[in-house]
């Protein structure tokens, strides 16, 4: 009877642990969420964010930026595309700040010469601070 009652233990046990990997993995796959400031954006034409060899170039379509966490004073950001299954760049940007909360979004710049438009700052909803995206020179 105890190595009955112990076995069915064990195996509720590891029902239990697959069944919370499995949260775990799906919860990852989430587009967006106010935990890592996950936002869903779409650009019509090409984008540049600063990499660590130079420009990053994404072509238009859907992204998913979150915040990944701090390292300093800096903000780590990732960029992946709309399924959160390929991760595009990993970005160091510093806090910006904006005269009052609103909606999400997004500043480009154009430099002149370049064809594709840089990321300047993005504020999540809600938020008065929010990341700028630093470029080398």
């Amino acid at each position: 009877m105890a190595k009955t009652l112990s076995g069915a233990i064990l195996r509720f046990a590891a029902v239990a642990f697959c069944a919370f990997v499995l949260v775990a993995g799906v919860s990852r796959s989430a587009k967006a969420n106010d935990m890592n400031h996950g936002t869903l954006v779409t650009f019509t034409s090409a984008v540049e964010v600063p990499g660590p060899d130079g420009m990053i170039l994404l072509a238009p379509g859907t992204y998913v930026f979150e915040v990944a966490g701090t390292r300093g004073d800096n903000t780590v950001v990732q960029i992946f595309n709309e399924d959160i299954t390929h991760l595009y760049a990993t970005v160091l940007a510093i806090r910006s700040y904006r005269a009052a909360p609103g909606g999400t979004e997004f500043t480009l710049v154009q430099k002149a010469g370049e064809s594709a438009q840089r990321i300047k700052t993005w504020f999540y909803r809600d938020n008065d601070h929010g990341q700028e995206f630093v470029y080398g020179e």
